[in-house]
C-alpha cells in the first residue's frame, strides 16, 4: 500500500509558556499541510528575557489493516533541511530537534484513543552551551532522508500513522549585564512524496 498527498490529517503543537519569569520565544511557529505533505517549525528565543519553547508538526494517514496480518512496516523518504544554533556568554542555551514515525491506535468500537504503538524520535541535533565561544548557526540537509518503523496491529483497532517532527529551545536572552544567551531550532520538510505500508514476514 502506498499513499501520496493529499494525506488524511495534519497536526501542530506549540508550547511557549514556561515557569514564572520565563517568557515566550520571540519566534515560534509551526505549519503542517496534509494536502501537500509539507511541515516546518522554527523557534528563536526572546532577545531580552529568559524564554523556553517547543514546537511540533505532523502529517498522517488513516490505516485499517487486514485482520489476518498483524506485523507491518512503514517507510518514507523526503527532502529534509534543518538548522540549529546557540550563542552563550556565561549563560546557558540549549536546542534540540527530532523526527520520526508516530503510530496511534484507536478502538473501532468507540473511536477512543488507545495508546501509541510507535513513538520514534530520531535525534537530529541536541546542543547545550554555557561558555564562549558561541557555536552559531549549523545546518544540514538530505535530499532523501529515510524513515522506517515496524509495528503490530490487531482487528479491534484502526491506526493513524504520522510523520512527525519537533524541537525545543531554552535561552536566557541578553537583558542582563555581564551574561546572555540565544538559541534556535528549525526543521523543514518540503514534501513527503509518499508513505508506504507493507506486511513484514518473519522467517
Amino acid at each position: 500500500m502506498i499513499r501520496t498527498p493529499p494525506y488524511d490529517y495534519e497536526w501542530t503543537l506549540n508550547n511557549g509558556q514556561g515557569s514564572a519569569g520565563i517568557g515566550r520565544p520571540n519566534i515560534l511557529y509551526e505549519i503542517a499541510d496534509r494536502n501537500y505533505g509539507y511541515m516546518v517549525f522554527n523557534i528563536w528565543n526572546d532577545p531580552i528575557q529568559p524564554s523556553v519553547g517547543s514546537a511540533e508538526a505532523a502529517v498522517g494517514i488513516y490505516f485499517r489493516p487486514d485482520p489476518t496480518i498483524n506485523l507491518w512496516g512503514a517507510r518514507t523518504s523526503f527532502p529534509l533541511y534543518f538548522n540549529w544554533g546557540t550563542w552563550s556568554y556565561f549563560a546557558s542555551a540549549q536546542t534540540y530537534g527530532w523526527i520520526g514515525f508516530t503510530v496511534q491506535a484507536f478502538k473501532l468500537s468507540d473511536n477512543s484513543f488507545d495508546g501509541q504503538v510507535v513513538d520514534q524520535r530520531i535525534q537530529l541535533f541536541n546542543v547545550a552551551t554555557f561558555y564562549p565561544p558561541p557555536i552559531g548557526i549549523t545546518e544540514d540537509s538530505n535530499s532523501a532522508y529515510p524513515l522506517q518503523a515496524a509495528f503490530t496491529t490487531d482487528s479491534t483497532h484502526y491506526y493513524i500513522i504520522w510523520v512527525h517532527c519537533g524541537g525545543t529551545i531554552w535561552a536566557k536572552g541578553w537583558g542582563a549585564a555581564g551574561s546572555g544567551s540565544s538559541a534556535n531550532s528549525n526543521i523543514y520538510v518540503a514534501q513527503i512524496p509518499s508513505i508506504s505500508l507493507e506486511q513484514i514476514i518473519l522467517l
